[in-house]
């Protein structure tokens, strides 16, 4: 049976959702699935086996004070069914393990010898050959994120995770003042000095979703995140802030749909984000997606590295 080890940091939202929705899928499948989760050591420095046994003795020690807690009932699970399997706290990687590396994780810190890496954001290395290998399997989520150097077909491969129980509107009333979501964009020259609402990148889940119930604008500096979907199904409308010098289409590619969302806070935008609310609501069942693309994923694996046995 082929092995999958899936890399990622230890926060749950945005690209780690999407790499445990992976983990589940693949489970489905009948493949064996870890997930090795990192933090505080910062994996695009652990290209060293000692800076890498470093890092799995922070895992264990974190993951024991966790465990500890857990039994005393100081700390709930709050992270539902994706949590379906359990994390490598010292993850071993035999000549059969595929690894799944994000774009974020620099070079091959666990040694695998079979590596797919998922574009799920932009090269964070674009001038760096060293970062990603040569022989490596290679796919973007979106095609604005694709490196054709990297990936010349464009290989794209999109899951979606989408919580219909906890994003939701509550609040079909009244709605006043705005919000803010930064994330990836918190290094960009045009951000404010000061913000006129709360900035809801840190905020739990269900936090996001009270505020996004709350407010009436959802002003977002990272471009390419899902929370513009989330916003519009809580009935906020959102708004990405566009770079300096740049237009709507710069931050679409192929496949992608841009309704219910505002490029700009034209009136123009704000009215066509309301109209075409509906349209992205309709486009949130992603079953049929996750399943066709799941298969592609798998058929591009068997060829590159053996089916499993």
């Amino acid at each position: 049976m082929k092995k999958f080890v899936i890399v990622m940091t230890r926060t749950y939202s945005g690209g780690n959702l999407i790499l445990r929705l992976l983990g589940r899928e693949l489970q489905k499948r009948g493949y064996s699935v870890k997930i090795y989760s990192y933090d505080f050591f910062d994996l695009t420095h652990a290209n060293s086996r000692k800076s890498l046994l470093k890092m799995r003795l922070y895992a264990y020690a974190k993951d024991f004070v966790k465990w500890i807690l857990m039994i005393l009932g100081i700390r709930e699970n709050q992270f539902g069914k994706l949590l379906l399997f359990r994390q490598q706290i010292l993850p071993f990687v035999s000549d059969d393990t595929i690894v799944v590396y994000s774009e974020g994780v620099y070079g091959n810190p666990l040694h695998a010898k079979n590596i797919v890496r998922w574009f799920l954001y932009h090269n964070r290395f674009p001038n760096n050959p060293e970062a990603y290998g040569k022989e490596e399997l290679v796919f973007s989520y979106r095609e604005v994120f694709n490196d054709y150097n990297l990936n010349p077909k464009c290989r794209l491969f999109t899951l979606y995770y989408f919580n219909n129980e906890l994003y939701k509107q509550t609040n079909f009333g009244k709605r006043n003042g705005v919000c803010y979501i930064i994330r990836k964009g918190k290094n960009r020259p045009d951000l404010p000095k000061t913000f006129d609402g709360p900035i809801i990148d840190d905020l739990s889940e269900k936090e996001k979703v009270v505020v996004l119930n709350r407010c009436k604008y959802c002003y977002d500096y990272d471009t390419q995140t899902f929370y513009t979907s989330i916003a519009c199904v809580c009935g906020c409308i959102p708004i990405v802030v566009m770079e300096p010098g740049k237009t709507k289409s710069d931050y679409l590619g192929r496949g992608d749909i841009d309704y219910g969302v505002a490029y700009g806070d034209s009136p123009e935008q704000i009215e066509y984000a309301i109209k075409t609310r509906k349209d992205r609501l309709k486009r949130l069942d992603f079953t049929e997606n996750n399943k066709k693309n799941v298969e592609f994923f798998i058929q591009n694996v068997e060829e590159k590295f053996g089916k499993k046995s």
